[in-house]
């Protein structure tokens, strides 16, 4: 696989895993509020970051199939910045007392970050 196969096949693992995140977040919500009834606005924020992560997932399933460099180094950029953060704010809960299953979340975020800085240059054969 070169380096300009790569990156548009990155980008669509990269939104089936965001998909996924979105499917869990969604279905994680509608448990956890029948089952520990959590109020309506945690269930809210739940579904508000289902949104995002869908809509993550469309800009990667897009991105892989633009041929545009600076349309997909901007891609790319967006899914460093967003991969980035979420390991930070990931690896900061744990540390301030969430569950030590988010590491999972943050090795994840951390292995998506590198591969993107690896191939964020898609002008590179």
């Amino acid at each position: 696989m070169t380096r300009r196969t790569a990156l548009p096949n990155l980008l669509l693992i990269n939104g089936a895993f965001n998909a996924l995140g979105a499917a869990v977040l969604l279905c994680a919500s509608g448990w956890l509020s029948t089952w520990l009834h959590l109020g309506h606005d945690v269930t809210f924020l739940w579904w508000l970051l289902a949104g995002a992560s869908l809509s993550l997932a469309l800009l990667s399933f897009g991105a892989a199939r633009l041929r545009n460099p600076d349309s997909m180094r901007l891609a790319v950029w967006v899914f460093i910045t967003f991969h980035g953060t979420s390991a930070l704010v990931s690896a900061w809960a744990v540390i301030h007392g969430l569950t030590p299953w988010v590491w999972i979340n943050t090795a994840v975020h951390v292995i998506f970050t590198g591969l993107f800085v690896k191939f964020r240059d898609p002008s590179l054969g």
